[in-house]
C-alpha cells in the first residue's frame, strides 16, 4: 500500500516536482493541481480539508481540472460524488476542457446532449475548442453526436472550420468540411 501524504510541505515538493507553482496557493487550487495531475495521494490530502464542490476565482470546479488532465477514474470520481457541469466565469464547461485538450474519453464520460450545444460567453461551443486546438478525434466524435455545431458561428461570426484553417490544421479542416463545415465570412 502507498504512504499516505504526510504534511502540505511534502504534497508541495511533490507538485513542483510535476511543475505546479505552489508558492502561497490555497489548499484548493493544490486540490485542482493534483486531479489534473491524476495524483491520487496529494489529491486524498488535500480532500481531508477542502470540499469537493471547491471553485477557484474563475469559477472553475476541480472537475473542470480532471477534465483538463484527462484522467477518467478522477473524472468519474467527481462524477460519482455528485460534482456535476457547472459553467466557469467565461461559460466553459469542463467539457470545453476536455474538447481543448483532445480527451475523447472524458468527452464520452460528460457527454449530455443538452449540455453539448451549451456556448462560452464568446459564442465558442465544445466544436470550437477541438477545432481550434487541432483536435480530430475529438471533432469526429462530437459532429457524430451533434453534427448541427459544424457550422455553429460564435459572436466573431467564426465557426470550427475558421479556427481549424487559422490554426494550420489541414486535417481538422478536412473533416469538418465533409460534415459540411463552411468558413463564416467576417
Amino acid at each position: 500500500m502507498e504512504e499516505e501524504i504526510k504534511d502540505r510541505f511534502e504534497a508541495e515538493q511533490i507538485l513542483k516536482k510535476h511543475g505546479v507553482m505552489v508558492g502561497g496557493k490555497p489548499a484548493g487550487e493544490l486540490l485542482m493541481q493534483s486531479a489534473r495531475l491524476n495524483l491520487m495521494k496529494i489529491f486524498n490530502f488535500f480532500a481531508k480539508t477542502v470540499p469537493l464542490d471547491y471553485k477557484n476565482k474563475f469559477n472553475d470546479s476541480i472537475l473542470h481540472y480532471a477534465a483538463k488532465g484527462g484522467n477518467a477514474e478522477m473524472v468519474q470520481f467527481l462524477i460519482s460524488n455528485q460534482i456535476i457541469q457547472t459553467p466557469n466565469l467565461f461559460g466553459e464547461l469542463p467539457i470545453f476542457y476536455a474538447a481543448e485538450e483532445g480527451h475523447v474519453n472524458i468527452i464520452e464520460l460528460l457527454f449530455d446532449p443538452v449540455i453539448i450545444t451549451v456556448r462560452d460567453k464568446f459564442g465558442d461551443t465544445i466544436l470550437h475548442f477541438a477545432a481550434r486546438e487541432g483536435h480530430d478525434d475529438a471533432c469526429k466524435f462530437i459532429i457524430r453526436k451533434r453534427k448541427d455545431l459544424v457550422n455553429a458561428a460564435n459572436e466573431n461570426g467564426q465557426t470550427p472550420l475558421n479556427y481549424a484553417m487559422e490554426n494550420g490544421y489541414l486535417s481538422v479542416a478536412e473533416i469538418l468540411q465533409k460534415a459540411g463545415g463552411k468558413m463564416a465570412t467576417q
